[in-house]
């Protein structure tokens, strides 16, 4: 499945649902729960595909 595809599935399930989603808001989601788990920041960062915690 491709990156549109998926986006536009998570889109349809969530007006079934009624609640507004999308892949960012999942990704942010599953950071935002493990970070307040006190799950290590170098491992979610690497999970979510980052070289580094610095902002551009």
């Amino acid at each position: 499945m491709e990156r549109y595809g998926l986006a536009k599935r998570l889109e349809r399930l969530g007006k079934k649902a009624g609640v507004t989603v999308s892949p960012h808001a999942l990704r942010r989601a599953f950071v935002t729960i493990n970070a307040n788990k006190g799950r290590p920041l170098v491992i979610l960062q690497r999970s979510c595909g980052h070289r580094t915690l610095r902002r551009p």
